[in-house]
């Protein structure tokens, strides 16, 4: 699945993992990003995404058309599903701590 990068700090933490967002998180939590970030190159549209259970991809209620995707027991990738002439997208957003 195509994706692009809302926010230029998860940008450059997806380009270089030693970037200074990798400070603000524990490192498990970096980890699991990079894993979510492999599954979704994987994924072919956002059903494939939805097999994935440990994940939980699923709508926000609060809004706004966001999803979310779990990367540990506190912290979510908030992504927002787009499209293009290529097919889906997901435009990555943010990475948020649910407590």
């Amino acid at each position: 699945m195509n994706f692009d990068f809302e926010a230029k700090d998860l940008l450059q933490l997806y380009l270089d993992e030693s970037s200074a967002l990798s400070k603000q998180f524990p490192p498990e939590v970096i980890d699991q990003f990079f894993m979510v970030m492999a599954e979704i190159m994987q994924a072919t549209d956002e059903r494939d995404l939805r097999l994935l259970k440990s994940r939980r991809f699923e709508k926000l209620q609060r809004g706004g058309g966001d999803h979310s995707l779990r990367l540990n027991r506190q912290f979510r990738l908030i992504v927002a599903k787009t499209s293009d002439p290529t097919g889906p997208k997901l435009l990555i957003r943010r990475i948020e701590d649910y407590h």
